[in-house]
């Protein structure tokens, strides 16, 4: 009877079949692919988690150090304003303008600005009646509300000590523009990685197929690509128990390490079983 191949043996054959890889190979490129995908997503899912539930800036990805470059107003000369019911509430009338650095950029943050009043200036952010304006370059505007300050007085926040009350502000910022940037992140971060993983697949096979000129046994460039895509499912194994400990970081060196390792372990089981295939048949 005809043995069948089911998707899941992509990922299970490497485990405790890795002498019967090679037949996997019936399956098509873009399965494989899409197999590829699907691991990866799985193997990054505490870093996709980790970006959805962050609830604090991580100062790091903005190259910013909050006790050598916070201003000095920040938190000492805050006006005083408060936030209750999502909505800003000041004791004067008056704008005040406050200047922040960030990335290598000046943004000028206006406090206490009326609601009907707009500055479409680039790097600017008003502290409006009822939401926060952010202006970016490019004509990018961001419309945020006061989730982040919802029940911050800021005549309590001045009395802080610098780094505590600047960063409890930053993180009530961090909290208001937090559902903005959840998608570019998973982007930015999560795709990026797997477009990286995919491309260094792709040059792992490009490599392996210098040594088809010298091995003739060694599988063309599509069925080298689905052996180094099957070889990575222990790594994306390994790599998710390390998300889940907080070592996301270190998952790249795992992923390019052990993928062609296991690729050249499964290629050897496989080509010793063909070819004690071959001479059974004699």
């Amino acid at each position: 009877m005809k043995n069948k191949y089911r998707f899941y043996h992509l990922f299970t054959y490497p485990f405790y079949r890795q002498k019967d890889v090679f037949k996997l190979f019936r399956f098509s490129t873009i399965k494989v692919i899409l197999y590829f995908f699907i691991l990866n997503l799985a193997m990054l899912f505490p870093l996709s988690y980790g970006i959805i539930s962050m609830d604090e800036m991580n100062y790091n990805l903005i190259d910013f150090d909050i006790t050598e470059d916070t201003p000095a107003w920040l938190p000492g000369d805050l006006p005083a304003c408060s936030v209750s019911q999502m909505s800003l509430e000041c004791d004067d009338d008056a704008v005040h303008i406050r200047y922040f650095d960030v990335m290598d950029q000046s943004y000028e943050i206006h406090f206490n600005v009326p609601g009907d009043v707009m500055i479409d200036t680039p790097y600017t952010i008003l502290f409006r009646d009822h939401d926060i304006i952010v202006n970016m370059r490019d004509d990018i505007t961001l419309t945020l509300d006061y989730r982040g300050f919802d029940g911050l007085d800021f005549t309590n926040v001045n009395a802080m000590e610098q780094e505590e009350g600047a960063r409890l502000m930053l993180n009530a910022f961090f909290n208001s523009v937090h559902p903005h940037i959840v998608l570019p992140l998973l982007i930015f971060m999560v795709g990026g990685l797997m477009a990286m993983n995919l491309l260094l697949l792709l040059i792992f096979s490009a490599i392996t197929m210098f040594f088809r000129f010298m091995y003739g046994d060694v599988p063309p460039y599509h069925n080298t690509l689905k052996l180094f895509i099957i070889a990575s499912s222990i790594p994306a194994v390994i790599n998710l128990g390390l998300g889940f400990f907080g070592l996301s970081a270190f998952t790249s060196i795992i992923y390019n390490f052990l993928t062609p390792l296991i690729a050249l372990v499964i290629y050897k089981k496989n080509k010793t079983r063909i070819e004690n295939e071959r001479l059974a048949m004699k």
